[in-house]
């Protein structure tokens, strides 16, 4: 536009400049500005105009703060700057929004980014145009492109679930491109690098986490994943995953198991995952088609029909022949066994050593006899040579020293395809031991579990003992072990010895250990002889195993002595004291506890407190920690207040509580029980404005609760234009709340409008579009709403699917029904197998029920089979086939059910009166093979000297 030249601003202030002369050359003020940009015309495609509020528009024409790009082109349009002109300005904010933002560390700008270091597959390279030795093919876009890239412009966490080299990372590397080019991209090393970015996060930053599982197993928490995505901090992630790691993590445990992966199912619900396939839809299909004519490698790729175009491009058939037709036993041999290591818990690399003292056991007799002497050189020459420019079976690992080799990694697609064909062999005892041997930390205790898992419990004992001396986990595992086979004498010298290595915890479970057993004497000497080694952790144990043997007086000194210690032991101490009726002194430590700020403490307090009838004294305490600023404790009072009609004093609290919620959700809570006591009172105006502080001040909920308010005033379209913008990008909140609002104000039209807009995006939005179509009558279009989000694999799949069946089988097209199911669950998913042979019971009438269900526990992961096993058992059962349920389980632990399968294999051969066989069993770990556990290498003699 004449006179603004936004090309000439060299920074955040001079660009706030350009824009401010832009407003004033138009003669716009905010008030008209803000109102003009609730009236801009629809967009005709990408998300909606962002609103403009006054104060934001006073924000970045001082240079106070920098517009989000949504932001700018919405003040751009205001001001009518032409569509030409756009990028010039988008240019300029680029550019001095750099300068403005402050860089994470190690992050680049997107634009800047090489997807070959993202983790982006090379690509075989053929004769002909366009096979630059460094480029990737053409890209063909996905179905899933257009949900991703919704996803990444409203600010998610988004997953991509696929197996090896279907274009997982390729298809987020180019989404983050089409969506983020302007921001920076980091990728963190590790869980601890994350954890630091989210303590404080960078604005307009893409957080790259290719290999998921990687954050995962490192211990990333759900905090950490909150706290990258919480305000406005303008942060997305992306990350991707194999379905085996997905579905591992998530499949909940069954009756009595412990919970392995809870923390990994609460991170994973925070993201929006999306499936990709591993063949191409016939739509992709035409693009890739399409592809072919100007890339040669698209058309090679596509010639393939045992394999999918991505496969073919990452070299995925060639990465198979390569194992499977090596030209000699000791190449084969060798890529077998960094299969073998790899699938059975080695994630870092596999060492040479370990590789070299494997690899005899795959090899017959004659060729270990007959091995030339650089068997070892050749054979790693043809592992890790790169195949058509794109990858090798085998990949080295840099050591810490230039020109050093730290281990192998197996070319990703072939473990999946290795792991998926030895799903069911087990390892020679020579192969266990050299990962003993060869292996440490974390690696070598997962060996040990895999080996535990298949009930080969001699070989796992060896290799915890191994691990024992560095790892807590494996001195636990080993224990464990020995526990469930009943050898309590190893067991216990186990046990003091991992006290012995100043392990706490251990510690404290070997006294318990020796008190459980009837020797008490021996319990307390250990408990004291920590003490006296100046471990004060003990002390709530110690008192704990006094009180259970009547020496209340010591107990009660002893709980003392650990809350001086400064242990957080106030709540088994005060139950202590309440157990043994001593009533004041559990006031006195709870005052103590209180006064200490713990809110526990505080509260156990004033109920107990209310219950003696002393409400005063708890009105006091509460008083006392609200004003040292406990939220929580403004929070409880305000509510007593309010209960007792005191709604003056009650208004005063909850506005501090407001003042000082920092914008959480105690301030959110407190801000609508503020609004909801100023309503009854007909304080409109104030609520209005409290509400609009909260909008100002960014806080999540508050453009809903404003919502309220205009509603009750009558603005509804003011409380449409405010909640809109937030419920296109999927906010489940806002979007609950709009259109509820639509809803009671009959405005049907607009309601399927932004159901429509949003279900491709956000899987509740399905569910409400379809509940409107119901009611009026539309059930063809609410059927074809279903059947789209049933076959996206999102959130809202399993409550489609069902939901779309039963609307089948109500109208009568039972067979279209069982398609369905049987379409979804071709793909091996054990819920939607259920619901078919449910429905085949049901509808059908047929026997079917016995083949699917052994199709899933031969061809299932681990959690698959045993659930399958179970189903089968029961129709097995029913015709008496007890040689056939035998069977079954025989086959799920050789392909490493675990000892819950060891277990019911076991109790089988009990019930038909085979006690001594189910006994071998469950000790065949122990007793069968004749080798002598040996640790080598190890430089503790307490676990050496346990060797049996």
């Amino acid at each position: 536009m004449e006179g603004v030249d936004p090309d000439r601003a060299d920074g955040p202030a001079d660009f706030a400049a350009c824009l401010d002369a832009l407003r004033r050359l138009r003669g716009l003020s905010y008030e008209r500005m803000e109102a003009a940009a609730g009236k801009l015309p629809p967009k005709p495609s990408g998300p909606a105009w962002e609103p403009l509020a006054r104060s934001t528009i006073g924000e970045i024409v001082t240079g106070r703060r920098m517009p989000s790009r949504d932001k700018l082109l919405t003040f751009l349009a205001v001001c009518g700057v032409p569509s030409a002109e756009v990028p010039r300005w988008l240019t300029a904010w680029s550019r001095v929004g750099s300068v403005a933002i402050r860089r994470p560390l190690g992050a680049l700008p997107v634009r800047d980014a090489q997807p070959r270091a993202l983790g982006v597959h090379a690509a075989i390279q053929v004769t002909g145009p366009s096979t630059a030795a460094d480029g990737l093919p053409v890209y063909v876009p996905r179905d899933v492109d257009a949900r991703l890239r919704a996803a990444l412009a409203a600010g998610r966490f988004v997953l991509l679930v696929g197996g090896s080299s279907v274009g997982k990372t390729r298809s987020a590397w180019e989404a983050v491109r089409a969506e983020r080019a302007d921001w920076w991209l980091v990728h963190p090393p590790d869980a601890a690098a994350l954890a630091a970015l989210a303590a404080a996060p960078v604005p307009r930053t893409v957080v790259w986490l290719d290999e998921f599982q990687n954050y995962l197993s490192d211990g990333l928490t759900p905090a950490t994943i909150r706290a990258l995505l919480a305000g406005e901090a303008e942060t997305v992630l992306v990350g991707t995953l194999w379905p085996d790691h997905y579905f591992r993590v998530t499949a909940k445990p069954g009756v009595g198991e412990d919970d392995l992966f809870r923390r990994e199912r609460e991170v994973l619900k925070q993201a929006e995952v999306i499936d990709l396939a591993d063949r191409l839809t016939p739509a992709e299909q035409e693009r890739a088609d399409a592809a072919a004519r100007d890339d040669p490698r698209i058309r090679v790729a596509l010639t393939s029909a045992d394999y999918g175009m991505t496969q073919v491009l990452a070299a995925a058939p060639h990465l198979v022949l390569r194992w499977e037709q090596a030209p000699d036993p000791y190449a084969r041999a060798l890529i077998t066994a960094a299969i073998d290591a790899r699938r059975l818990g080695v994630e870092g690399g596999v060492p040479t050593a370990l590789l070299t003292a494997a690899v005899p056991a795959y090899l017959a007799p004659s060729e270990v006899a007959r091995a030339p002497q650089d068997w070892l050189a050749r054979a790693m020459a043809y592992a890790t040579k790169e195949l058509h420019g794109a990858t090798a079976v085998l990949n080295p690992l840099p050591g810490r020293e230039m020109g050093t080799v730290a281990g192998y990694t197996v070319a990703d697609y072939l473990l999946q395809h290795g792991t998926a064909m030895r799903r069911a062999s087990v390892p020679a005892d020579s192969v266990w031991q050299a990962y003993a041997d060869h292996l440490t930390g974390a690696d070598l205790w997962r060996t040990g579990r895999s080996a535990e898992d298949r009930g080969l419990f001699r070989q796992a004992e060896l290799i915890y003992r191994a691990a024992a001396g560095d790892l807590a986990q494996a001195r636990s595992s080993l224990i464990d072990l020995m526990g469930r086979q009943g050898r309590i004498e190893d067991e216990e010298r186990v046990r003091r010895a991992a006290a012995a290595a100043r392990d706490d915890l251990e510690l404290v479970r070997l006294g318990n250990f020796l008190d459980q057993r009837g020797r008490p004497a021996e319990a307390e000497r250990v408990f004291r002889d920590g003490l006296a080694l100046g471990d004060t952790s003990v002390l709530s144990s110690l008192a704990d195993f006094l009180d259970r043997h009547g020496r209340t007086a010591e107990a009660l000194d002893t709980w003392r002595q650990a809350v001086d210690a400064g242990h957080d032991v106030w709540f088994p101490f005060i139950e202590f004291l309440k157990s043994h009726r001593m009533r004041d002194e559990a006031y006195q430590v709870l005052r103590e506890g209180a006064a200490a700020g713990d809110l526990g403490c505080r509260n156990e307090l004033v109920v107990m407190l209310d219950i003696g009838k002393r409400a005063a004294e708890a009105e006091e305490v509460l008083w006392r920690s609200a004003t040292a600023g406990h939220r929580y404790a403004r929070s409880i009072l305000a509510r007593r207040l309010e209960s007792e009609g005191r709604t003056a004093e009650a208004e005063r609290v909850w506005r501090q509580s407001v003042r000082h919620g920092d914008g959480d959700e105690t301030s959110s809570d407190a801000r609508e029980k503020l609004s909801d006591l100023l309503l009854r009172q007909g304080r409109l105006a104030e609520a209005e404005e409290l509400w609009r502080d909260g909008v100002r001040a960014g806080e999540y909920g508050s453009a809903s609760g404003l919502a309220k308010v205009l509603e009750q005033q009558g603005r509804v379209d003011e409380a449409v234009a405010l909640l809109l913008p937030s419920a296109l990008k999927g906010d489940a909140d806002t979007l609950l709340t709009l259109t509820l609002l639509l809803g009671r104000h009959g405005r049907d039209a607009e309601n399927e409008r932004l159901l429509e807009a949003v279900s491709t995006t956000y899987d509740k939005g399905t569910g409400w579009l379809v509940s409107l179509l119901l009611k009026q009558g539309r059930s063809d279009e609410a059927e074809a709403v279903l059947l789209r989000s049933a076959l996206n694999g999102g959130e809202q799949a399993w409550t489609s699917r069902s939901r779309l069946v039963e609307l089948l089988v109500e109208r009568g097209r039972i067979d279209e029904a069982e398609g369905l199911l049987r379409r979804i669950a071709a793909s091996g998913n054990l819920a939607v197998n259920e619901e078919l042979v449910t429905f085949l019971e049901t509808h059908r009438h047929t026997d079917e029920s016995e083949e699917i269900w052994r199709r899933l526990a031969d061809h299932g992961d681990s959690n698959t089979r045993w659930y399958a096993g179970h189903h089968l058992t029961k129709l097995l059962a029913r015709t008496g086939r007890t040689a056939e349920i035998e069977e079954l389980w025989r086959r799920n632990l050789a392909m490493g059910g675990g000892t819950q399968v060891l277990d019911v294999l076991a109790g089988l051969l009990a019930e038909q009166g085979r006690s001594a066989e189910a006994d071998r069993l469950r000790r065949e770990g122990v007793s069968r093979g004749a080798f002598r556990v040996v640790i080598r290498g190890r430089d503790s003699p307490s676990w050496q000297g346990l060797d049996r």
